[in-house]
């Protein structure tokens, strides 16, 4: 695994210990504040000698009371920063007199703004710095590589021994717990081995793993039945295979990071209405996505190669899914009754079989962009299928079956077979509608 290794602790945020572990995270300004005052940067306190120059105060700039036809040149900012009235020049819709321009990062709450007092461990970062303060980063700032620690660490007492291990070659696990339903301090982030959460009736999140970056085995989240959502957006790589299986409160994940697995497995999470995996390029072998009863939609979008199966079947509410980049898979089989419709315009290349089969909302779909097939396709018992686009197709090394699509007709179909076949494709159909 990429940097087990490695010598440094490698968090990629900034925050600084308070006072007390709870007060807010020092800032630039407080070192500026003691340079200010290091006995001596003030000028011994005198302000030039009495430069007031006879009453004038440059601040004010009154020049011995001439106006300049009324321009009161100490209520306007020559750098441009402040309006006629004193307020920002910019947006600011939160009024809390820091512009989106000068660097507010969120301009819908006053009590955000660079410089703002920073609360700990609340998720917002007030100070705009681009991070919450965080005990759980600030504590684990002190880890160090453990490349020896290769065993499988389970109990309590097992994973007190890693607790401030920025690495491990080995596998943890937090299986079978009913209490507690945290997982146990720790300060990983890469793991050599497998990372498990199975079985543990009262774990709520994955807060405990939110530093993990790396897994060099299998990630299993199951059978987890508190557990209602989680993200772990730090996390980049899976080696081994993403196991989400029969969490059945889950309703939602979030894996932003990640941008290559060994596999995916998403089955059985019956109250999962939405995942994210925004950033997921390649998966090296099989993605399966089934059993999920109350997935309505999912987007892929970035996934460009699967290397093993494609395999979408029984979401019983899932009505729609995204794979707009997908170029190349091995496999793909489709099946889920409330599909409408799908399009894989990108897939240019399915190297052994391709099968779209009793998906009965299925009215049509699209693959303009598929040129080869390694084996066969099958389009059977799609009860509303009334049309399908295969534009581009050339080279298939096994054969085309079209049957038992009682709403695609059949005069379609033989025009399709007809098409194939001055090719020198194989192609048959029968059983579909008569028209």
């Amino acid at each position: 695994m990429r940097g087990l290794l490695s010598l440094m602790l490698a968090i990629p945020l900034v925050v600084g210990c308070g006072d007390d572990g709870g007060d807010d995270k020092p800032s630039d300004t407080d070192t500026a504040a003691t340079d200010a005052d290091d006995g001596g940067s003030d000028d011994g306190g005198s302000d030039d000698g009495g430069s007031d120059d006879g009453g004038s105060d440059d601040g004010g700039s009154d020049d011995g009371g001439s106006d300049d036809g009324g321009s009161d040149d100490t209520g306007t900012d020559d750098t441009g920063t402040t309006d006629a009235d004193g307020g920002p020049v910019g947006t600011d819709e939160d009024g809390d007199g820091v512009t989106l321009e000068d660097g507010d990062c969120d301009d819908t709450d006053d009590t955000v703004y660079p410089g703002a007092d920073e609360i700990w461990d609340d998720g917002i970062d007030q100070d705009c710095d681009g991070e919450d303060a965080d005990t759980h980063v600030e504590r684990c700032r002190e880890a160090v590589p453990c490349p020896t620690a290769l065993g499988d660490y389970r109990t309590d007492e097992q994973w007190d021994t890693i607790a401030m291990c920025s690495t491990i070659a080995g596998s943890v696990a937090f299986n079978n717990r009913a209490f507690p339903d945290v997982i146990p301090d720790n300060c990983l982030q890469e793991v050599g081995g497998d990372v498990e959460i199975q079985n543990s009736s009262a774990i709520s999140d994955l807060t405990g793993l939110s530093l993990l970056t790396e897994i060099g085995g299998d990630l299993k989240i199951e059978t987890n039945d508190a557990l209602t959502s989680f993200s772990l957006g730090r996390l980049t790589a899976i080696a081994g295979n993403l196991n989400m299986h029969t969490n059945h409160a889950l309703t939602s994940f979030s894996l932003d990071s990640v941008t290559d697995a060994g596999s995916i497995d998403i089955q059985s999470n019956d109250a999962l209405t939405s995942f994210s995996l925004n950033n997921l390029t390649d998966v090296y072998e099989n993605l399966a996505i089934y059993e999920n009863i109350a997935l309505t939609s999912f987007s892929l979008d970035s996934v460009t190669d699967i290397g093993g199966q494609l395999r979408i079947y029984s979401n019983g509410a899932l009505a729609s899914f995204s794979l707009d980049s997908l170029t190349d898979a091995g496999s793909i089989s489709i099946s889920d009754g409330a599909l409408t419709s799908f399009s894989l315009d990108s897939l240019t290349d399915v190297y052994e079989n391709l099968a779209i089969y009793e998906n009965a909302a299925l009215t049509s779909f699209s693959l303009d962009g598929l040129t080869d097939v390694g084996g066969n396709i099958d389009i059977q018992s799609n009860g509303a299928l009334t049309s399908f686009s295969l534009d581009s197709l050339t080279d298939i090394l096994g054969s085309i079956g079209i049957s038992y699509n009682d709403a695609l007709c059949q005069s379609l179909v033989d025009a399709f077979i007809e098409a194939m076949e001055a090719l020198g494709i194989s192609a048959s159909g029968n059983y579909n509608a008569d028209c």
